[in-house]
């Protein structure tokens, strides 16, 4: 299913825009959608961070290259 498109009117420092498309080499639109999907990245990764330590793995560097193995 493709992602719909809307349009947005907005105002942004003019500075501010032509640092950022400087920035990525690329057009006003593209390089609003690379800084949206890096916000949203960000959000995911502060997420994921707040979970560090509460799982506890323990792995077996050994023992996994001998599963690696078997199964060739």
């Amino acid at each position: 299913m493709k992602a719909q498109n809307k349009k947005y009117t907005i105002e942004l420092e003019e500075s501010l825009v032509k640092s950022a498309v400087k920035a990525t080499g690329k057009n006003f639109t593209d390089t609003v959608r690379q800084g949206l999907k890096i916000v949203a990245a960000a959000r995911a990764y502060q997420e994921l961070s707040k979970m560090r330590g509460a799982f506890d793995l323990e792995l077996d560097v050994k023992g996994l290259r001998k599963d690696k193995r078997d199964l060739r």
